[in-house]
């Protein structure tokens, strides 16, 4: 089973059964790009506080840590056959893509950190 059938399957339950696979396949994905998105907003909101030499360690461990939530933590809501890929090296290669492609883009696109202003001058009356 596809992994994007599997989350349909997973998340729709007994309705999911009366779908075409193509359906689950498409309703799965979708699931799981508006959940990518979700989390991709989530980086987005602190991205502009961080440097931008530092934005890719930063969102490359922001991968890893979506993929130890959603294979250990989360992972007894899930599937069996989506824990199995899961938990794989591979699972936690696309993870880390995912979250170095983030930071990619925060490189590229934000607006970088904002500058602090400076108070090294004395203030005189």
């Amino acid at each position: 089973m596809a992994w994007p059938t599997a989350i349909a399957m997973s998340l729709l339950g007994e309705p999911a059964t009366r779908l075409d696979s193509a359906w689950l396949m498409a309703v799965g994905l979708i699931i799981h790009l508006i959940v990518a998105a979700l989390l991709g907003l989530l980086f987005a909101s602190s991205m502009d506080r961080l440097p931008k030499r530092e934005t890719l360690i930063v969102s490359t461990f922001y991968g890893f840590t979506i993929w130890i939530v959603a294979s250990f933590i989360l992972g007894h809501w899930m599937s069996e056959s989506i824990l199995r890929f899961n938990r794989t090296w591979w699972g936690c290669l696309a993870h880390l893509g995912f979250g170095f492609l983030l930071g990619v883009y925060a490189v590229r696109f934000g607006a970088g950190a904002k500058s602090m202003p400076s108070y090294s001058h004395s203030i005189t009356t």
